[in-house]
C-alpha cells in the first residue's frame, strides 16, 4: 500500500471528538501566503536564454565575422608600397640611392566578384545556423520551464503531504496516550510519514535539478527560487 492510500485508511477513522476546538487544524496544511522572494518567470527565462545562452553567442560571433569577409571581399585590394635604399659609397657616391616604387595588383576574370558571392554564400549560412540555434534555444526554453514549473508543483505537494502526515502522527500519538486508539494505528501513521518524507526528499531534488537545467541555457546557477 502506498503512503497515500494509508494516509487515507488512517483519516478514515475520526481523529478528534465532537466539539474539539482543534477540529480544523488540517485546513491550512500546505498554504502559504509567503511570496517567493526571487520568482523567475517564462518571459524572463526567454530573454535571458536569448542573450546568455554561449551557443548563440557563438553563433552570432560567426554571423559578424562572416559580414566582415563580405566587406573585405567587396573592396579592391590595397596597393602595395615600396621603399629600398642602396648605398653606392664604395662606387664614389656619398648619398645612397632611395628609390620609391607603388604596386596595384588589377584581379581578372571575375575573381573578385567570384570571392564576393563565396563570401556572401557564408554570410546566408552563418545567419541560417544562428536562426536555428535561435529557435532550438527556445525550445528548450519552452521545456525546461515547464520540467521547472512541474518540479516545483511535484515538491510542494510532497511538502503538504508531510505536513499531513506529521500532523496525523502528533493527534495519533495524543489519542495513543490517552488509551483512545491502539499503538498500532501510531506505527502505521509513522510508517505514512516515513514514506512522505523520502517522497519530498526525492521531489525536492527533481525540483532542484529541473531548476538548475532551466539555469544553464544562460550560463549560470539557479539564481532565483521560484518559478511563476
Amino acid at each position: 500500500m502506498t503512503w497515500l492510500g494509508m494516509l487515507a485508511l488512517l483519516s478514515a477513522t475520526p481523529l478528534f471528538a465532537s466539539g474539539d476546538p482543534t477540529v480544523g487544524v488540517f485546513d491550512s496544511i500546505g498554504q502559504s501566503s509567503v511570496i517567493p522572494k526571487d520568482t523567475l518567470t517564462f518571459a524572463t527565462s526567454m530573454d535571458k536564454a536569448l542573450r546568455f545562452d554561449p551557443s548563440l553567442q557563438s553563433a552570432s560571433f560567426n554571423v559578424e565575422a562572416a559580414v566582415s569577409r563580405v566587406r573585405a571581399a567587396s573592396s579592391v585590394p590595397d596597393p602595395k608600397f615600396e621603399l629600398e635604399a642602396e648605398d653606392f659609397s664604395s662606387s664614389g657616391s656619398e648619398l645612397p640611392v632611395v628609390t620609391f616604387s607603388i604596386s596595384q595588383l588589377i584581379e581578372l576574370g571575375g575573381k573578385r566578384r567570384a570571392r564576393k558571392l563565396l563570401a556572401e554564400s557564408e554570410r546566408e549560412l552563418a545567419r541560417i545556423d544562428a536562426n536555428l540555434a535561435a529557435v532550438e534555444i527556445r525550445n528548450l526554453v519552452r521545456v525546461r520551464y515547464a520540467e521547472a514549473v512541474a518540479g516545483q508543483s511535484n515538491a510542494h505537494a510532497t511538502k503538504a503531504a508531510v505536513e499531513l502526515a506529521q500532523a496525523v502522527v502528533d493527534v495519533i500519538s495524543l489519542q495513543v496516550a490517552e488509551g483512545e486508539r491502539p499503538r498500532v494505528d501510531l506505527t502505521r501513521a509513522e510508517i505514512v510519514l516515513a514514506e512522505a518524507e523520502m517522497e519530498k526528499r526525492q521531489t525536492d531534488f527533481s525540483k532542484e535539478a529541473a531548476f538548475f537545467s532551466l539555469s544553464t541555457l544562460w550560463g549560470t546557477t539557479p539564481e532565483f527560487e521560484a518559478v511563476a
